[in-house]
């Protein structure tokens, strides 16, 4: 990294198109080694390096300015050649998008890496952006920042899944500990609690993740529906019906595959979960209930008959008919009910 201080030496050329030059030239060299030390070390070790590479106070300015000259608010960070570096880099952000991007992720991993305090804000600035990369970059600076004040930021990002689990481990770094029950919701979500051995108990869980069901965060909910399906509750059935239903118009089903899976698991969850489902009316679910009418356990097609009976299915009635001959009497009941719901009579 020798190039570096002859670099920085030169950002205090008087000839203002050298300096610029200078700073540019720094910009390329941050985004070659600052992302891919983050991915490659563990993050004490990369933060050390980082630090010691670009921790003199010219490179911070020069840092603050990368990161700010991409959303397009920065504002002079020592003097006038600072000044004109931020001007030519807040003009190279409308050419360039990309490689202003890179910079400015670059930048935020620096500054978290140096824990430089002032880039506080620019950083939950970045956190308003679209780009998941800078937004993981500002909640990775901000968690080794370790101020106080970008909590409610933190708390706020555990929401947005593409970079929850940062944001739950940011807050860790800070000491933040959950109060509230959605807090915790949040936090378990973006942690992925259920899954872990020392899980809290299902119960608890689950009540608290039903209670977040009707959060405005669409790709939110479908995180908490996928978490209640692996942990199978019988709490989750009608909250996991609800939302089925509410989400009935949206390309991807919110609930429906959820209810399905608690059906083919063909436990004492899954004549509630096709109760539910038969219920919804949701024509996602027939063919795939046709096809556990065939499975070889008998809860599952005893469960698969009795959704399709309540939605009312006239084309399971070819399926249904194998199954009043079926060596299961429950599984024969419920078939000759089914039959009787979609209308069926015999001749």
């Amino acid at each position: 990294m020798t190039a570096v201080q002859p670099l920085v030496a030169t950002l205090h050329h008087e000839d203002r198109e050298t300096a610029v030059s200078a700073a540019g030239a720094l910009r390329e060299i941050v985004i070659l080694n600052v992302k891919p030390l983050i991915e490659s070390k563990d993050s004490p070790t990369a933060a050390r390096e980082i630090a010691e590479r670009f921790g003199t106070p010219e490179m911070v300015n020069l840092l603050l300015v990368m990161l700010q000259s991409y959303t397009g608010r920065s504002q002079v960070l020592g003097g006038q050649i600072a000044d004109a570096v931020s001007l030519a880099w807040i003009g190279d952000a409308y050419q360039n998008p990309d490689r202003a991007l890179r910079g400015a992720v670059s930048a935020a991993y620096a500054l978290g890496a140096i824990r430089e305090k002032r880039a506080v804000r620019p950083l939950l600035e970045a956190l308003e952006d679209r780009d998941t990369d800078l937004r993981r970059a500002a909640l990775w600076a901000l968690g080794r920042i370790g101020d106080s004040s970008a909590a409610e930021a933190l708390v706020a990002a555990l929401k947005e899944m593409e970079v929850s689990t940062m944001a739950a481990w940011a807050l860790e770094r800070m000491g933040w500990q959950p109060v509230q029950d959605q807090e915790w919701g949040w936090y378990w979500l973006a942690k992925r609690a259920w899954r872990e051995a020392d899980a809290p108990d299902a119960d608890p869980m689950t009540a608290v993740f039903c209670n977040l069901l009707r959060d405005e965060n669409w790709e939110a909910r479908q995180e908490i529906v996928r978490a209640l399906r692996e942990m199978a509750t019988a709490r989750a059935v009608e909250p996991l019906s609800r939302v089925a239903l509410e989400d009935e118009s949206k390309d991807v089903p919110a609930a429906v595959e959820p209810l399905l899976t608690l059906i083919r698991n063909g436990d004492a969850l899954a004549l509630d979960a096709a109760s539910a489902l038969g219920n919804l009316g949701d024509a996602r679910a027939v063919e795939a209930l046709l096809a556990l009418l065939e499975s070889e356990n008998s809860i599952v097609r005893e469960s698969a008959a009795l959704a399709l009976g309540r939605r009312g299915e006239v084309r399971a009635v070819e399926r249904l008919l194998p199954l009043l001959q079926d060596e299961n009497v429950q599984v024969r009941r419920r078939a000759a009910q089914s039959l009787e719901q979609v209308g069926w009579q015999a001749e």
